[in-house]
């Protein structure tokens, strides 16, 4: 049986709205909303300059997230990974990147 290796990391980013009178609509015009201001945050914490970790921010999968909060959220992931040798373990690159963001 092969072992584990843990090559990355998904940090998940979630935001809500208020859906007034309507029903949960996922995708609706206000979700997308949320999802872009997720994605500024996302975009202005990432860093700036190029390491050996690449990050790549998942696209809007226009769904409701049901979360311990009770809440349905709009979820943005960005995925912290090796930009050459993905299939590695984890480095301190890596590891430095996620604390710093």
């Amino acid at each position: 049986m092969a072992e584990r290796v843990k090559t990355g990391f998904d940090l998940e980013l979630y935001g809500t709205h208020d859906h007034g009178h309507s029903s949960l609509t996922p995708g609706c015009e206000r979700c997308t909303a949320t999802y872009r201001d997720l994605r500024q945050v996302a975009e202005w914490i990432l860093p700036k300059e190029e390491r050996p970790s690449v990050y790549d921010i998942e696209p809007f999968d226009h769904s409701l997230h049901a979360r311990s909060t009770k809440r349905f959220e709009v979820e943005l992931k960005i995925r912290i990974q090796h930009r050459h040798g993905w299939e590695e373990p984890i480095d301190e690159c890596e590891k430095r990147c996620l604390a710093e963001i």
